[in-house]
């Protein structure tokens, strides 16, 4: 049996292939924050009056529901901070990215519940990027019908010795950010949520220590 050979053409052509599904316009790509956080103090007390750490996110805040970004508030932000970004990915099913948030102010606390997704600039300058379903702000759980259906959400705060002044047409991306923030962080923060979808098809009753999934009820909202 003759070798198998890839003439460059072909070799070039699958290439291109390859980058055009690994980084569409959909999903950004997956980049490992371990190293970002090397050494730095998760000094930072993440919480939201949603959902306890390791709890349920409550349906209203999925596709499922109104998809309304939830509540979250810091506390102990250290000394030397310039500037705060937020970002929220999924960490089971694709690593999709829901919420990138940046140069918030040193002094800002919390985030309000329902914040628009056509709200560019907050409170005191800060900026929401571009999420993984193809628009600005917060893009809540959606487990795809017929996968996993259920996920876990981690939310990042970051505190940066700098502000990033990010400007990229369309909304930053998450590689953006975390690309801007190497070498800069100094204290971060993490809140865990959980989200399980059920409905006529697909029945969960939640593991251990979790409670009941929440029963969103519908199809998920139609995303821009």
């Amino acid at each position: 049996m003759r070798p198998l050979v890839l003439y460059p053409s072909i070799v070039t052509l699958f290439s291109i292939v390859a980058m055009a599904c690994s980084s569409g316009d959909g999903q950004d790509t997956p980049l490992e924050d371990s190293a970002l956080l090397e050494g730095v103090e998760a000094n930072i007390e993440l919480t939201s009056t949603g959902f306890s750490d390791g709890g349920d996110i409550p349906g209203e805040h999925t596709c499922y529901g109104l998809d309304r970004s939830p509540p979250v508030s810091w506390s102990s932000v250290p000394e030397g901070t310039l500037s705060l970004a937020l970002i929220v990915d999924e960490r089971d099913e694709g690593h999709r990215v829901h919420w990138v948030i940046y140069d918030l102010p040193p002094d800002a606390r919390e985030l309000p519940g329902k914040i628009s997704f056509t709200q560019e600039t907050l409170l005191g300058g800060g900026k929401q990027g571009r999420n993984d379903f193809r628009r600005m702000g917060w893009a809540g759980p959606c487990p795809d019908p017929g996968g996993k259906n259920e996920g876990s959400y981690l939310f990042n705060i970051y505190a940066l010795d700098t502000v990033l002044g990010i400007e990229v047409e369309g909304g930053a991306r998450r590689t953006d950010v975390i690309r801007a923030m190497e070498g800069h962080v100094i204290g971060y923060g993490q809140l865990m949520g959980k989200f399980c979808r059920t409905d006529g098809l697909v029945q969960h009753s939640g593991s251990a220590g979790r409670g009941s999934c929440p029963m969103p009820g519908g199809s998920p909202s139609a995303r821009p």
